[in-house]
């Protein structure tokens, strides 16, 4: 028996400290390979060719629900005929994010201005054909969908495009926080 051996207290107190620090490395390295998935996903959104807008629904199906027990079936009509419905449910979209491609599509100096300008641009008295179109089909269910559309960018002048949208799931359930709107200028293929 040596004065300075470990005794089988220190032992398995060694063992299970090694044991953690070996789970804290492992945390450690999978939380770094994340932060580069995230990074390279940001990248990936911010310099893509395609304009995408994320957006949060949530607060939108909320509202629809809302109307279905007020006994609204129609929307399309419901919208078109009550131009404050169509301001409520313009102004409950919160849009989370908007790439630069976005940004230059739509003429805006950067994406502040683009939120900013297109929230008020949504809310006005005229119900857009575009956005009655997009609430309709999200009313009627549809999770993913596309059309052809006409508007004005910031700078006024039209624009033509093809404008997709799609609402992911989560636990097989639309996940209205997260809708992907993504859009392409075609106007020079249409004014050929």
């Amino acid at each position: 028996d040596e004065a300075d051996a470990f005794t089988l207290q220190d032992e398995r107190l060694l063992a299970t400290l090694a044991s953690q620090a070996a789970v804290a490395f492992e945390n450690a390295r999978l939380y770094q390979t994340i932060q580069q998935e995230r990074e390279r996903f940001l990248e990936l959104f911010e310099n893509s060719p395609v304009a995408t807008w994320l957006e949060d629904f949530s607060a939108v199906i909320t509202w629809m629900d809302e109307l279905r027990a007020q006994g609204i079936t129609k929307l399309r009509e419901y919208l078109e005929g009550d131009p404050d419905a169509y301001k409520t449910g313009m102004r409950l979209i919160r849009i989370l994010d908007v790439n630069q491609a976005a940004v230059v599509m739509n003429g805006a100096q950067d994406k502040d201005e683009l939120i900013d300008r297109v929230h008020d641009r949504m809310a006005d008295n005229t119900p857009s054909q575009i956005m009655v179109n997009e609430l309709e089909l999200i009313w009627k269910g549809y999770t993913s969908f596309g059309f052809e559309m006409s508007s004005h960018k910031l700078d006024g002048s039209l624009m033509t495009g093809i404008m997709r949208i799609y609402i992911p799931t989560s636990n097989n359930k639309p996940d209205y926080a997260r809708v992907i709107i993504t859009s392409i200028d075609i106007t020079d293929r249409v004014s050929i």
